[in-house]
């Protein structure tokens, strides 16, 4: 699934146009990203919670020549998914886990 299907989605369940479901769509995510930058948490209850952690510094390989590097501490974006979407997850029936796109 894309953001394009989500769009669809939402103007097929609220019965809006695409423009305006994409307005909103945007929009979250729009706020997520911004929350996120500022160094705040995001909770979705039922959902799971968005939160920037810092990651340390280490070392790294470049596979082509072997040449290990030093990739230097950054802040990236970590998603931890709440109790209900694992059970709702756990519980789905996957044909297999590669070439299954929901």
């Amino acid at each position: 699934m894309i953001k394009d299907d989500i769009v669809d989605s939402l103007a097929k369940e609220l019965k809006i146009p695409k423009h305006e479901s994409l307005h909103v769509v945007d929009s979250i995510i729009d706020a997520i990203k911004e929350i996120l930058e500022q160094g705040h948490k995001i909770e979705i209850r039922e959902f799971g919670t968005f939160r920037p952690v810092l990651r340390k510094k280490k070392l790294g390989r470049i596979i082509a020549t072997g040449e290990t590097v030093e990739i230097p501490e950054r802040w990236a974006p970590k998603f931890i998914p709440g109790r209900i979407l694992k059970k709702l997850v756990m519980a789905g029936s996957f044909e297999s886990a590669e070439g299954t796109e929901a």
